[in-house]
């Protein structure tokens, strides 16, 4: 398959019955809204888009949120590993947080680039920085940011949390549809990341960025 979408969610709010705010501009956009709606609704974009994939919200090992429809029971690291590697990519979820969480550095190490929403906008040493259409792909560029505006007691200040219509997403993923016919790009883009992986995560280079950045601090 093509997408390898695991995600873990700390609530069923479909379950629940309740409405998202990318659908509903009254409901509220607070950051456990966009974190569980977010996942939904790629899932949902990819699906209709016919772009085949394991599809997957776990519990975080809460049984409580298991229903065997929208959120299921965690997978093992050995049985997690081996979708990623049966997929082409590894959906990686970078709202509300706007960085990107450790499943980004397994997948480079399993030789899979990833599918994030955007760039984070937190900031990534040079080193440790995968490279636009080289080692991830962004679905929804431009989606959102920070609200400068907003004071700090705000989560919009420190969390991405952009109304995104739904027709965006339906057109992201035809996007992301045409862009995956392209065998060639995805097999390089898996070498990419592979090479990335053995450089950015080596001893050596933690090392000699650490000693560099002691250096530089205590001058």
């Amino acid at each position: 398959y093509d997408v390898c979408f695991v995600m873990g969610v700390y609530e069923n709010l479909v379950r629940e019955g309740r409405r998202s705010p990318f659908e509903h501009p009254d409901e509220p956009m607070t950051p456990a809204a966009c974190h569980f709606w977010i996942r939904w609704h790629l899932i949902q974009a990819l699906r209709q888009a016919d772009i085949p994939g394991f599809y997957r919200l776990t519990s975080r090992a809460n049984r409580t949120l298991e229903d065997g429809a929208h959120v299921h029971g965690n997978l093992s690291r050995l049985r997690f590993s081996r979708r990623i590697s049966e997929g082409r990519l590894t959906a990686v979820c970078t709202f509300p947080h706007a960085l990107f969480p450790w499943k980004a550095s397994e997948s480079f190490a399993l030789g899979r680039p990833i599918l994030i929403e955007q760039a984070p906008l937190t900031e990534t040493p040079a080193p440790f920085m995968p490279v636009a259409g080289e080692h991830f792909l962004e679905l929804l560029p431009g989606a959102g940011e920070f609200d400068a505006a907003a004071p700090l007691s705000d989560p919009a200040s420190y969390r991405v949390l952009a109304r995104i219509s739904p027709g965006y997403f339906r057109e992201r993923a035809e996007w992301l549809r045409e862009v995956l016919r392209d065998r060639d790009r995805m097999a390089s883009m898996g070498e990419a990341c592979r090479a990335f992986a053995a450089r950015a995560y080596a001893t050596r280079t933690v090392a000699e960025y650490i000693c560099a950045e002691v250096d530089r601090r205590t001058r």
